[in-house]
């Protein structure tokens, strides 16, 4: 099996995401945004919100957060209820657009 490119950059030897390498392709201060804005959610799931952010697939992000894909949506609709959005895309845009400009 041939490894992808993408793996080799944002995955370790063991294939553990190199959650640093992602978070430098993101605004600064992301998490941190996120998790002042949503403090009942927790790293996982605003990890998971930064990727959904910007559109990341629900395929992409089961390979790059080590998840199956109906784990996602599990966590996604566990996020919208935690957080009380009803979608939860638009309300991170949203949210981040509030607190940026």
């Amino acid at each position: 099996m041939q490894d992808r490119l993408a793996d080799n950059y944002f995955c370790d030897k063991t294939g553990k995401l190199k959650w640093e390498t992602v978070y430098q392709l993101m605004p600064p201060d992301i998490e941190r945004i996120i998790a002042k804005e949503y403090p009942m959610l927790n790293e996982n799931e605003i990890r998971l919100c930064c990727l959904l952010l910007f559109d990341v697939s629900c395929f992409d992000i089961s390979e790059i957060l080590l998840y199956t894909q109906q784990s996602v949506y599990s966590v996604t609709h566990k996020i919208k209820k935690k957080a009380g959005m009803e979608d939860i895309i638009p309300s991170l845009r949203k949210m981040l657009l509030r607190v940026t400009y």
